[in-house]
């Protein structure tokens, strides 16, 4: 048996490095808990005692996916623009996270300003940055402590005038930082904490916060705890919020009627057993043709497209196009593994990336839902 053919030089990068190859099988393997997490969840009742571990599994799992889709996009030297974010709703959003990651020892307690101002900052970013300080604070509290995670709106003046700004400060009260330590803290792989440690945790909240234009500031007491706080700028302001489309109203039917097109028969019916759960009337399709005929039936009225992008027909995107003509106010989501190739023939409409949790599934039709056009 002869060898493989080795890339050339001019081919190397188009070889996808280790750690992307790993990013993808994680990402897989943490669609698959998501998936099942999701399917213990509906065989759960509402009053099952059990529910909240499920729901934190679920959770996680979520987070994580998100992570490594993150790490995929960066690997593939790409980098999506950061989404307008709720500040509060992502940090109140982690508090249950940081009572298991922190223990029955410390008390997680969250201070949240009214009226927070948005920031333009990457979700997971966020919560990464958050969650690496929380978990450095609960490690300087080996007795146990208080662990406050606060955010406030604060407009700060200096030799270029004056800057609004947004201010997560996490705060301990644990061992304090010695001033030469304080001085290295952020390095890339410098620790104090012996083999346990990696210097990877703060580097990563160095780099997240100067990515988006932020700062850090560190203050600190030996045996009186730690304050970080991170300085991020108020999201753009001037510009002027769209106004909200008008709803289209739901066609033939009094629950939102919902054209599912999918080649993969276990993803398909997955998908149609969330969305019935959630009170939709799916109509499945295993082909774009297929999804075509349906969907030109005079009888057939539909309100939202979910297709996924890769049909073995046509492709899902000249399927919604076409649907489009007809009816201009039709709702539409592509599912993609290439969310960057999706956007770009999108119609505007939402890309969910493969593999996602039923929890982006749900949300992503909501707000397709909510955002119909008129004609």
């Amino acid at each position: 048996m002869g060898s493989l053919p080795q890339p050339s030089p001019s081919d190397t990068n188009l070889v996808p490095r280790p750690e992307v190859g790993a990013a993808h099988d994680f990402k897989n393997l943490l669609f698959v808990i998501g998936v099942h997490t999701q399917r213990l969840l509906h065989a759960l009742d509402a009053g099952d005692p059990r529910r909240r571990d499920v729901e934190a599994i679920a959770a996680t799992a979520e987070r994580a996916l998100a992570l490594s889709r993150q790490l995929l996009e960066s690997g593939r030297g790409r980098v999506a623009p950061a989404p307008v974010l709720d500040t509060g709703l992502v940090l109140r959003g982690l508090e249950e996270l940081l009572r298991c990651l922190c223990g029955p020892t410390v008390t997680v307690e969250m201070r949240m300003a009214d009226g927070l101002w948005p920031l333009r900052v990457n979700g997971t970013q966020l919560e990464q940055v958050v969650t690496n300080l929380a978990v450095n604070a609960r490690d300087a509290m080996p007795q146990g402590g208080l662990l406050s995670i606060s955010a406030e709106n604060r407009t700060i003046r200096d030799a270029s005038g004056a800057r609004d700004v947004v201010v997560v400060t996490v705060r301990d009260t644990g061992t304090g930082i010695a001033p030469d330590v304080q001085a290295r803290m952020f390095e890339p792989y410098f620790t104090t904490k012996g083999a346990g440690g990696t210097g990877v945790g703060l580097a990563t909240v160095r780099a997240i916060v100067a990515d988006n234009g932020g700062h850090l500031e560190v203050e600190s007491a030996r045996d009186r705890g730690t304050a970080v706080s991170v300085v991020f700028p108020r999201a753009g302001e001037g510009r002027t919020a769209a106004t909200a489309p008008a709803r289209r109203p739901v066609m033939g039917t009094t629950r939102p009627r919902i054209l599912l097109v999918d080649d993969e028969p276990g993803v398909r019916d997955l998908l149609a057993h969330c969305l019935e759960l959630e009170g939709y009337e799916p109509i499945v399709a295993g082909t774009g043709e297929e999804a075509l005929a349906i969907a030109r039936r005079p009888d057939t009225l539909v309100d939202l497209l979910v297709t996924d992008m890769n049909l073995p027909d046509i492709l899902g995107s000249d399927v919604a196009a076409d649907l489009r003509q007809r009816d201009p106010g039709l709702g539409v989501v592509l599912i993609s593994g290439d969310a960057a190739a999706a956007s770009e023939q999108a119609s505007g409409g939402p890309v969910l990336m493969k593999p996602f949790s039923l929890v982006d599934f749900k949300r992503t039709v909501r707000g397709a839902l909510a955002s119909r056009r008129v004609a």
